[in-house]
């Protein structure tokens, strides 16, 4: 799908829809157990996690924003088709196989290129079989518990996956941690929520130990708000406006809420007032910033940064490269296609504030991308043109009806005649 935007300033008032990342790690948990999740709409992600814990035996039931957890009778087998669900894949491929089965997983090609090769390798040393080392192949056997040794430094999704799985094992399980484990912050949601269901996990320097033990549920579980995909919207009232956000939550799981007190240092006028949060129009002073904390926000904090005082330099950004798209490849590509000329290094990406011309680009049939081009189109002379737009609804599917609730102009194209360089 084509779509075209053209608006320059937003006001209003936006009821964030709930976290992916903390609905993913719900649904794992509370797998095998009965309880009620209000979750609001489903994004792509959120749905495949769905189905593949239904297709192993889950028993749930969804209606009107609610996620009715019903119980659990385990099958023998199983096909999955992940789609491009990097968290579904590496949340559901550990514990798939806590019950002795044997499961065909599927997914897209990009998927099949992303990072799970340690993961893989680890199951296989606690005897699960591989049909083939990448998507799609078929895995047999039971993880029981054991010794896992694992980098850190890949992706915190196979630490988190492993933490997820663990209760449901016959066996204590150890995570040993053999390099220094990027994205902490997703670990420690998915230990937050795991206390939250009363589950015991033991922490040390090394790694994580965890054993068998049933999730204690409450009889509701209500999913705080998605601070990741409220970051465009804050970006978007910092350039021209004034939004006040609800549904979040100040003291929050997600470590992409502490992204606020960052940008309140380099001048952002943001406030809480009665549980809402208030963002108005703000220059901000040029940032540096490790933006392996925030991975997600990557492109569109690239975008904000046009419009600082100075430079802002983006540090440790090797992982971008394996994410949806090569996000280090089409972030770059998205500014140069509108007029911007970051710098790129080794390891870092700096933006230098300027006016975009507007035009053109490639979405590369990723979210965070879609996101980005919307608030590039705030600094444009002309209208900006996604391609792809459609891949927002992979984490965010009432994207464009919230945008349009605050002043977000955008047109659906029909004609697929664009023309468009990279």
């Amino acid at each position: 799908m084509i779509r075209q935007v053209n608006f320059k300033e937003v006001n209003g008032q936006i009821k964030m829809p709930s976290s992916k990342s903390l609905l993913h790690r719900y649904l794992m948990l509370s797998s095998r157990s009965k309880t009620m999740i209000k979750s609001g709409d489903l994004s792509i992600d959120a749905k495949m996690t769905l189905k593949g814990l239904k297709k192993l035996g889950s028993q749930i039931d969804y209606h009107k924003g609610t996620i009715f957890m019903q119980g659990y009778n385990p099958v023998k087998e199983a096909s999955i088709d992940l789609h491009e669900s990097g968290a579904s894949f590496r949340f559901l491929l550990p514990y798939a196989m806590t019950e002795e089965r044997g499961v065909l997983f599927e997914g897209s090609q990009r998927l099949s290129q992303r990072p799970m090769s340690d993961l893989i390798r680890s199951m296989q040393e606690h005897g699960i079989i591989f049909s083939n080392d990448k998507l799609p192949f078929r895995a047999i056997g039971q993880l029981k518990g054991g010794l896992f040794r694992l980098r850190g430094d890949v992706s915190s999704q196979y630490i988190s996956g492993l933490l997820m799985a663990a209760p449901f094992m016959k066996k204590d399980l150890t995570i040993e941690l053999t390099s220094p484990l990027v994205s902490k912050q997703y670990v420690d949601m998915t230990l937050a929520v795991m206390k939250e269901m009363e589950i015991e996990v033991n922490q040390s320097k090394l790694g994580y130990q965890i054993k068998p033990q049933k999730p204690s549920l409450p009889k509701e579980i209500t999913v705080e708000g998605d601070w990741s995909n409220a970051m465009t919207f804050i970006a978007m009232a910092l350039i021209k406006g004034e939004i006040s956000l609800t549904g979040l939550f100040k003291n929050s799981y997600q470590g992409d809420a502490k992204i606020i007190n960052f940008l309140k240092k380099h001048g952002a006028n943001i406030k809480w007032v009665d549980n809402k949060l208030i963002v108005k129009k703000s220059k901000l002073e040029g940032m540096k910033l490790d933006i392996e904390k925030h991975i997600d926000l990557f492109p569109v904090l690239s975008v904000l940064a046009l419009n600082a005082k100075g430079p802002s330099t983006f540090t440790n950004i090797k992982r971008l490269a394996y994410k949806e798209s090569n996000r280090i490849e089409s972030t770059l590509a998205l500014h140069q296609a509108l007029g911007s000329q970051p710098k790129l290094d080794e390891n870092s990406f700096t933006v230098y504030p300027s006016r975009l011309k507007g035009g053109v680009i490639d979405s590369y049939n990723d979210h965070r991308l879609v996101m980005a081009a919307n608030l590039a189109n705030m600094l444009s002379d002309q209208p900006v043109t996604i391609l792809q737009s459609h891949a927002i609804d992979k984490s965010f599917p009432n994207f464009w009806k919230l945008l349009d609730s605050i002043g977000g102009k955008n047109d659906c194209l029909q004609r697929t005649d664009i023309n468009h360089k990279n």
